[in-house]
C-alpha cells in the first residue's frame, strides 16, 4: 500500500542505502526491494543498480552508506558497471555524514571526490538532517546533504531547512 503513496507523491526512484533499511531484518529489506521493483520504481542502493531512461538519456543510479573509505572499490566497480550497462550519466548517492553537522567531514569529501574521479557525473547525499554545502569539483556537483525534505522520524524536527536540487 505504501507504494501507492510514493507514486501519488510523484516519487520515481528510491535509494535503499540508509541506516534504517534493515530495521526489520534481511527479510524486511528483501520485501521492501521486491515491492518497490514490482511497483515499477527505479530502485537502487546497497549493491542494487538501476538505469532510468528519461527523454532518451540513460541515468545510472547507485548508492551506499558512506561511513568509511572501505567501500571505495565497490563504488568504483558499480560506477564502471553502470557505464557498461549504457548509462549516459551516473548519479551516485550516499547516506553519510555526522547528524546535525552543517559541514561535510573528511570521509564525505574523500568519497564524493573519489566517485567523481571514477566516473560519476554527480553525487547527491543525505543523512545529517541538515543542509550541507554543494561542491563544484571537476565541473561536476557533489551535494553533501539535502536536509530534511521528508522525515518521518520526528514530528517537529529542530532544523526544517531542506532543498530540491535541480541540475
Amino acid at each position: 500500500s505504501y507504494t501507492q503513496v510514493l507514486r501519488e507523491a510523484s516519487i520515481e526512484a528510491l535509494n535503499l542505502a540508509n541506516n534504517h533499511s534493515r530495521d526489520y531484518g534481511a527479510q524486511g529489506f528483501a520485501d521492501t526491494k521486491e515491492h518497490l521493483l514490482n511497483a515499477g520504481f527505479y530502485t537502487f542502493g546497497e549493491g542494487i543498480l538501476s538505469i532510468a531512461e528519461v527523454n532518451g538519456i540513460k541515468f545510472g543510479l547507485a548508492g551506499h552508506r558512506g561511513w568509511n573509505l572501505g567501500i571505495k572499490s565497490q563504488v568504483a566497480k558499480e560506477i564502471a558497471e553502470l557505464k557498461s550497462m549504457g548509462a549516459d550519466f551516473v548519479i551516485f548517492t550516499f547516506h553519510w555524514g555526522d547528524e546535525r553537522e552543517h559541514y561535510p567531514n573528511a570521509t564525505q569529501k574523500q568519497l564524493g571526490r573519489f566517485s567523481i574521479d571514477n566516473g560519476a557525473d554527480m553525487v547527491v547525499a543525505h543523512h545529517p538532517h541538515v543542509l550541507q554545502g554543494i561542491e563544484h569539483y571537476k565541473d561536476k556537483k557533489i551535494v553533501y546533504s539535502l536536509g530534511n525534505f521528508i522525515y518521518g522520524g520526528a514530528k517537529n524536527p529542530n532544523d526544517k531547512d531542506t532543498m530540491i536540487f535541480q541540475s
